[in-house]
């Protein structure tokens, strides 16, 4: 560099600045008229290495030059100096604070690539120049304040965080033009350090973890798979950096939804002379959950057992889910079990049921041929073996589904088809239109199977009373509260119930069976008839009755049985302790006399009422002698007259 110096032939007070400072040369006459200080500027993009990039860098460059026209080359001012990119960069960060993190992790990927390479290019003249960090400081608000409102995507925010700690880290031994920045940027190191909790850093160009040597060099990158961001609907999965003719793996439930596992992969291939990019995402691998469960049940050794009704569910879920995932090879075994077995059950006495299953497998084949002679929506062509079988089984259950004459009219001859034009879906699928059978509906799980096959569709008894199917969306709801309160009062009534029965001395059942075979004039000849024929009403719930509305389920639009029933079969437990308990003459004498068990219930239930003194009658009087009494056999005698006196019956010791 050229320190200013004044010239010999200039006039008294006159002086000349004339230096040059990082590649620029700064001159200017000062006279005796001058200030005395002097700016000069500069263009930013004339600085040495700046010039190297001079189309990113914008702003003006100045020095001071005093009275004595002495330029100071450290007092070089680079403030105003910036980089077209970062500002664009952060521009777009601030703008788009709602965008998605992938385009989030975009921006800091070339926000932090830009801040590299500007700090590389910053002029040398022995000393740090001030920075001005304003521009990516604002950057990484925007990328902190994400950190602080989304806590699903784990990976990318760890992401967002290292990127942001590596561009903090990069600018960290450059001086700042305003302080307030460095205090700034110090509180969003600390900040999202304590985001990460320990977690590893990862490098923000690879995705990488952070290896004891540091992040690779930028400039080293050229012949590597550098990380990758692929959007798929609303998720998006990280493609981390991946060396030459290496595989990445990422799991299908991040490129599909939760329903799908499976893995889903990339390949780092050479694609020209010392350059390698990312394959196409491989999503062969990928299988959908529920078809899976499908194939389990149909798997198992009683499965050639399972009702029309069953195999009808099974197929409508392999209608429903074949398209979750580009492979078929899941689906087209599943599909081949069910087509074996109903061939099997052709002559049911089920047409309707038969009916709606081979009309759903025939649409089941068609969509799966229809997508591998097109290659819509796949990258997974089924194998020629699988074609040919899927062809024959679509004419077959064609021919089933809408007859001979009909099949071999639209399609021509058996022996002469093979799939080949998706107009052959077109043209059967057009010709079902005017047949009521198709795929029944299904739920959001594989129900499961039964080694009786018991398992019956949209016909099964649902006792807590969440609707059959037959009301409307108020229905189910009203139901299922109506079973929640009946079960409770039920549940209830029956603990009571307990709770009587262990601490009453009352219902001496086998004492009055054996009475009655021994002596049946005992029980007719009393009014015990009458409390026969009540007990035996009062028995009605407990013989199942209740359960005779459930008949008429099965009905479609039948709510007034959906109510009955849920009424019914919840109060079940209430209606014991109503009949049996509550309005039971044995058990209120009993309660109101205080006569409990000698055990802990008895004990707690007769500590629990309060004690007055009874004044009965005779037949109580002779209960208490009784009790008193030395005599075994009159305590028994006695004891055994009330009792069966609550009963209804006569004593028939008292005879003797």
């Amino acid at each position: 560099m050229h320190i200013g110096f004044a010239y010999t032939s200039l006039p008294p007070g006159f002086c000349f600045c004339d230096s040059h400072i990082a590649g620029v040369h700064f001159n200017l006459l000062m006279t005796p008229s001058s200030p005395s200080l002097k700016i000069l500027n500069r263009n930013c993009n004339r600085l040495q290495n700046f010039s190297t990039i001079r189309n990113d860098i914008e702003g003006i460059t100045s020095v001071k030059c005093t009275k004595k026209c002495v330029l100071n080359p450290h007092e070089l001012n680079i403030c105003d100096c910036r980089s077209r990119k970062i500002v664009h960069f952060v521009n777009a960060l601030k703008n788009q604070s709602s965008t998605s993190l992938a385009t989030l992790i975009d921006h800091l990927q070339k926000l932090h690539i830009a801040t590299v390479q500007f700090l590389r290019k910053l002029p040398r003249i022995g000393i740090n120049l001030n920075i001005n960090s304003k521009y990516f400081t604002d950057g990484l608000e925007v990328a902190f304040q994400h950190l602080n409102k989304n806590f699903k995507d784990v990976d990318m925010l760890d992401l967002i965080a290292s990127c942001a700690l590596e561009i903090i880290d990069e600018t960290s031994t450059y001086p700042f033009c305003d302080q307030q920045d460095k205090i700034t940027l110090s509180m969003i190191k600390n900040e999202t350090s304590n985001y990460l909790n320990g977690r590893p850093l990862l490098c923000c160009q690879t995705g990488l973890n952070v290896d004891s040597e540091g992040c690779p060099e930028l400039q080293n990158e050229a012949a590597n798979c550098k990380l990758n961001l692929e959007q798929v609907g609303s998720n998006t999965i990280i493609w981390r950096e991946t060396y030459p003719n290496h595989t990445a793996i990422a799991e299908c439930s991040q490129y599909f939804d939760s329903t799908v596992n499976g893995d889903v992969s990339r390949l780092c291939r050479l694609a020209h002379r010392n350059t390698y990019q990312w394959s196409p995402t491989y999503t062969c691998h990928c299988f959908s959950v529920l078809v899976a469960e499908v194939q389990e049940r149909l798997t198992r050794s009683y499965a050639k057992n399972y009702s029309i009704n069953y195999l009808n569910v099974m197929a409508s879920f392999l209608h429903e889910h074949q398209g979750d995932t580009p492979g078929k090879n899941l689906t087209i075994t599943s599909l081949q079990i069910i087509y074996d077995i109903t061939l099997a059950r052709k002559e049911t006495n089920d047409t309707e049921g038969y009916g709606n299953l081979t009309n759903c497998l025939l649409r089941t084949s068609a969509a799966i041929l229809q997508q591998d002679i097109s290659h819509t929506g796949t990258t997974c062509p089924i194998q020629k073996m699988q074609h040919n079988w899927l062809s024959q089984a679509f004419y077959h259950l064609a021919v089933l589904s809408i007859g001979q004459l009909t099949t071999e009219r639209l399609l021509g001859p058996a022996s002469q088809f093979n799939y080949t034009s998706r107009n052959y879906s077109l043209l059967i699928l057009n010709e079902l239109h005017q047949y009521n059978n198709s795929c029944v509906e299904i739920g959001a799980a594989v129900p499961p199977a039964s080694k009786n096959d018991t398992i019956t569709y949209n016909s099964s008894i649902n006792v807590l009373g969440t609707g059959t199917g037959n009301g409307t969306d108020g229905d189910e709801i009203v139901l299922f509260y109506i079973g929640i309160v009946g079960f409770s009062l039920s549940l209830f009534g029956s603990l009571i119930m307990m709770v009587l029965y262990a601490g009453l001395r009352s219902l001496p059942a086998g004492i009055c069976v054996v009475t009655y075979f021994a002596w049946p004039m005992a029980y007719l000849d009393t009014p015990s008839g009458q409390v026969d024929l009540r007990n035996a009403i009062l028995l009605l719930p407990l013989l199942g009755l209740c359960w005779f509305p459930a008949l008429f389920l099965p009905i479609k639009n039948d709510q007034v049985a959906d109510y009955i029933f849920t009424i019914l079969v919840s109060l079940q437990g209430f209606q014991v302790f109503l009949f049996h308990g509550v309005l039971d003459r044995q058990i209120s004498v009993n309660f109101r006399e205080r006569k409990f068990r000698p055990n802990l219930i008895g004990r707690f239930l007769k500590n629990l009422l309060p004690k007055h003194q009874h004044f009965g009658s005779s037949a109580t009087s002779r209960y208490r002698s009784g009790v008193i009494s030395t005599s075994r056999d009159f305590v028994f005698n006695s004891e055994f007259d009330l009792d069966c006196q609550h009963m209804g019956i006569a004593n028939p010791n008292s005879q003797i």
